[in-house]
């Protein structure tokens, strides 16, 4: 439902696809810790002080490797006489030492950051009759108090038709808080937008009615961080997901009835960062058969470095999506 609020494009793309927009699904995130630490976030303490301890054990064995490895090459030298002996038994526990400190010692500075972070965390959670966006802090909210959840089934409301999961809940008393991820925009880059206000909204009833507690607020967290928002469950929310529904269900009905296709976004600033609309370089047979794509032929346009390009949405509606992207390489119909 929240990217037909979005795009009643990328809405139709969805529903055609039967994709779900999945909070469990890390692929992201880890995609972007490659490129850094290549550490995936951990959301509760006890993950967090065992890989902590796997690192200090790893540290603590260095000695006894490099002085294993001594040992050997210095009874290789007393039975050969050999001068690489001795080259053995100083190098080879020298490079053990260096490089499995090197090793260890930046997983034990993060792990070790992390632990005190989550441990020294003041509790700290949002006003529930309040009606305005929080700040908050994942931290904070367990050292209030809160069990983290993970959802594993989609909940369902047949009397609105409705389906979805948070990717945690959190629990405390008869609160019932759903949470999810922003993957892939820190804090300072997030917008909350209308889509969120809506989806937000879907998950407090969700919640609400499968586990009967109170939802009065949602929260989002940030890209791969601890910081995140709490969006008031109040009127303007809830208004923001009854309107996405019935405009959802009129784009659906448009295509299946008439088969008519949903009109571009009157802005090209909703094209520019979509993921559907990024063009990817096509080749043949390949990117034909791309799991979880639509039977549609690609609509290929060309870049100034002569190589044919094409996108999920542009496949879908055989047009050229303004994305940032299709404008650096410059691309034109074919």
């Amino acid at each position: 439902m929240t990217e037909f609020i979005f795009c009643p494009r990328a809405g139709l793309i969805t529903f055609e696809t039967k994709q779900e927009d999945d909070d469990n699904d890390d692929r992201e995130l880890q995609g972007q810790q490659k490129a850094q630490l290549t550490y995936r976030p951990y959301y509760s303490l006890r993950p967090i002080e065992e890989s902590l301890e796997k690192a200090l054990n790893d540290l603590r064995r260095l000695p006894k490797l490099a002085g294993g490895t001594a040992l050997v090459s210095f009874l290789l030298l007393l039975l050969t006489g050999a001068l690489q002996a001795w080259l053995l038994a100083l190098v080879i526990p020298a490079l053990i030492l260096i490089f499995g400190t090197f090793n260890a010692y930046p997983r034990i500075s993060y792990f070790g950051k992390l632990r005190d972070m989550a441990r020294k965390a003041l509790p700290r959670e949002p006003d529930p009759q309040s009606v305005d966006n929080t700040a908050i802090n994942w931290w904070s909210l367990l050292a209030a108090g809160f069990d983290s959840v993970p959802y594993r089934d989609t909940l369902k409301d047949h009397s609105w038709r409705v389906a979805g999961k948070p990717w945690r809940v959190l629990r405390k008393g008869s609160l019932r808080i759903p949470v999810w991820r922003r993957r892939g925009e820190a804090e300072n880059q997030a917008k909350i937008r209308g889509q969120h206000y809506a989806r937000m909204a879907a998950y407090c009833r969700l919640i609400e009615k499968a586990e009967g507690g109170s939802s009065p607020y949602g929260i989002i967290l940030f890209g791969n961080s601890y910081d995140g928002i709490a969006i008031a469950n109040n009127q303007g929310s809830r208004s923001a997901f009854h309107k996405g529904l019935r405009e959802a269900r009129q784009v659906i009905k448009g295509k299946q009835r008439w088969e008519r296709d949903p009109s571009p976004p009157s802005t090209g600033t909703i094209c520019s960062s979509c993921p559907l609309g990024k063009p990817f370089t096509y080749r043949p047979g390949e990117s034909d058969n791309r799991p979880g794509r639509l039977n549609t032929s690609p609509h290929l346009a060309f870049g100034d470095d002569g190589r044919a390009y094409h996108s999920e949405c542009g496949d879908r509606f055989q047009w050229i999506p303004p994305h940032q992207k299709a404008f650096a390489k410059r691309l034109i119909k074919y």
